[in-house]
């Protein structure tokens, strides 16, 4: 089994988890709620019970949400979006992947967080830039008061792409026997760092999505693969 609560990179009171595939947290047919066979997985896994969770309906953009609790009352009203960010205590926020990138942030000066699905259409178009925006406009966050976590997600030597991908990110892949690789992370990282994270508050837990057979992976499935769930929450 592969389950990661990030204790080494964020204070007790801030849970942050990554799922294996033990478990598929897909949206149940109809719906985008968590199934209460879902719940109950997540609830014998995490340290807490949880009572109160945010989901979005991912379409690889670049939107990001402010979760609150008054938005749990329209329950099937998910919003679209790629991102989520809050300073409410005991609200979960979730984002699920299949080699896309989940990324975790937490600004410990103001207690706010934030949850990001970073495939590479969200990172071409900057959704941790946005990220940032909101929460700084929000919760008056500053860049370099951020911790950062990367979670499992496809790595460059797996992720081969088409050659359109230079122009997209034209120093973030690798060439290789004449194909062409994307490093995801790397990507990603450089965003945060031109945004003023500090380096040394971005964890990366490296683990590969395609390699790690723990792991659900779109590629290495060919699109049949369940999905992860990743979830941060602000403990009481």
């Amino acid at each position: 089994m592969m389950m990661l609560l990030f204790k080494d990179v964020f204070p007790a009171h801030i849970l942050a988890y990554t799922s294996d595939r033990s478990v598929n947290y897909a949206f149940p047919p109809g719906s985008y709620q968590l199934s209460q066979q879902q719940r109950q997985a997540l609830n014998a896994e995490l340290p807490v019970s949880l009572t109160d969770v945010v989901n979005i309906h991912q379409v690889h953009g670049d939107r990001v949400v402010i979760a609150s609790k008054n938005k749990l009352s329209k329950l099937d009203a998910v919003e679209e979006a790629d991102a989520l960010v809050t300073n409410q205590k005991n609200l979960a926020i979730v984002i699920r992947t299949a080699d896309c990138l989940p990324v975790f942030l937490y600004d410990p000066a103001h207690e706010a967080i934030a949850i990001a699905h970073c495939g590479w259409k969200s990172t071409y178009l900057h959704i941790l830039k946005n990220v940032m925006i909101v929460m700084k406009n929000q919760f008056a966050t500053r860049s370099a008061d951020l911790r950062v976590a990367f979670g499992p997600a496809i790595r460059a030597q797996h992720y081969e792409v088409g050659e359109e991908f230079k122009e997209y990110f034209p120093n973030d892949f690798i060439e290789k026997n004449d194909c062409l690789y994307l490093d995801l992370v790397q990507a990603n990282r450089k965003e945060l760092l031109s945004q003023g994270v500090t380096e040394k508050n971005v964890y990366d837990c490296g683990v590969c999505t395609y390699a790690d057979e723990n792991c659900f992976s779109h590629r290495r499935e060919k699109g049949k693969a369940g999905r992860m769930i990743s979830l941060m929450m602000i403990k009481s």
